[in-house]
């Protein structure tokens, strides 16, 4: 629940002037959901139910390094543009998630092999 909120902090301080702080907002929120909540949440229902939590993790492997090669995609176009964000940066990165986000769906699927 807090991505929107998130997401919209980011815009107001971007609008304000203050882009680096947006962008450190963006990828600290990810950091702290993932490690934080998603760590806690999994402690706590491990202890809950006082077992292990199963996951089904066959296409981790692939989607985490679609992953890390999409945030080098980003640092690369990053640092080729001096480190500035623009409407054609924020194109980009609508695209390349929405290749992710597709491509997960259809693996998970089954639509495409890999």
């Amino acid at each position: 629940g807090t991505t929107l909120s998130d997401w919209l902090s980011s815009i107001f301080v971007a609008r304000s002037g203050f882009g680096e702080m947006a962008v450190s907002n963006a990828l600290g929120s990810i950091i702290f959901d993932i490690q934080i909540i998603l760590g806690s949440s999994w402690t706590l229902s491990t202890i809950i139910n006082q077992g292990s939590i199963s996951l089904d993790s066959s296409s981790i492997v692939k989607q985490t390094g679609i992953l890390f090669l999409t945030m080098m995609a980003v640092f690369l176009a990053l640092f080729l543009r001096g480190w500035k964000l623009d409407n054609r940066m924020g194109y980009l990165l609508f695209l390349l998630y929405g290749l992710f986000i597709s491509y997960s769906i259809l693996s998970e699927l089954s639509i495409i092999p890999f």
